[in-house]
């Protein structure tokens, strides 16, 4: 008896844990010329959960017995109509959502050569105005650097982010024991095949 009560409670204590201490996800993008590259990791508690490369690795050829999945246009309408019905437990869900995520770092250096002077300035221009209303957010920073002889676009962004999962999962918990947001997810199984 003293066993199981210990298994139980170390269960508890393991699922509290992973619904109230946050997750960090850390996107780092690369761009220079066409080629886009990054990495995305998902840590917990210091605790590196996944990390891939942007763009992932080259992927196995698809099997010639893998059935297809095939999406019939004619269910949007229902699956659009069971939205409409489910939208306000689902946007009770959204506002947990937004609620549980806070933004740590939002980073982007953009350099930027349209070619001709006169046109990289212009648009240069319109960025640091906008530039200037978005770096009032706290750890918001965005910068332009014009070249003014090449023609390029090169870019670097980091989005780091903090979520905590425990009002997220109360609200995924609330909206399924609705009708509506069953009914929505069995008709988009059935379309996924």
């Amino acid at each position: 008896m003293f066993i199981a009560t210990a298994i139980i409670l170390i269960i508890l204590i393991i699922v509290t844990g992973i619904l109230v201490v946050p997750f960090h996800i850390y996107l780092n993008i690369y761009n220079t010329g066409f080629k886009i590259t990054g990495t995305f990791r998902l840590t917990w508690m210091k605790i590196k959960l996944i990390q891939r490369e942007i763009p992932p690795e080259k992927q196995a050829p698809k099997k010639e017995n893998e059935r297809e999945n095939k999406f019939e246009i004619s269910s949007i309408p229902k699956i659009l109509s069971l939205l409409v019905e489910s939208w306000p437990y689902l946007e009770r869900v959204f506002n947990s959502f937004l609620k549980s995520t806070s933004f740590e770092i939002f980073s982007l250096n953009l350099i930027l050569g349209l070619g001709d002077p006169a046109d990289t300035a212009m648009v240069s221009g319109y960025f640091w105005a906008a530039s200037s209303l978005l770096n009032l957010i706290p750890n918001a920073y965005i910068s332009l650097e014009p070249d003014f002889l090449n023609e390029k676009i090169e870019a670097d962004a980091t989005l780091k982010i903090k979520i905590r999962l425990f009002w997220i999962v109360v609200e995924l918990i609330r909206a399924f024991t609705k009708k509506p947001v069953r009914a929505l997810l069995k008709e988009l199984r059935e379309t996924r095949g």
